[in-house]
């Protein structure tokens, strides 16, 4: 499983711009087991809709290319859901 979250927005998006994959198969197994944990639970939840006043928002774009299909999730901060939290910061951390 491939997962590459790319993370735009802020006041200075060409400069507060992230990006990050990271490959399962390239994972200890328990990390690995970790991120699919994760992707599975992310997948269940529904984020809210950017609210317009939130200009300044940092968007958080997840793809997760599972070999059989490909999922997007997009969230913004200020409604993140727990999941999909864990799993930015989990991808965040195990890319470094």
């Amino acid at each position: 499983m491939h997962v590459q979250l790319t993370i735009t927005g802020g006041i200075a998006p060409p400069l507060t711009g992230e990006s990050a994959s990271i490959n399962t198969a390239d994972l200890p197994q328990e990390e690995a087991r970790e991120v699919q944990s994760l992707v599975a639970r992310a997948l269940q939840e529904e984020p809210p809709p950017l609210d317009p006043r939130a200009r300044d928002a940092y968007a958080y774009e997840l793809r997760i290319d599972t070999g059989d299909q490909v999922h997007s999730i997009q969230a913004f901060d200020g409604g993140i859901p727990p999941a999909i939290g864990e799993l930015i910061q989990c991808v965040r951390r195990l890319a470094r």
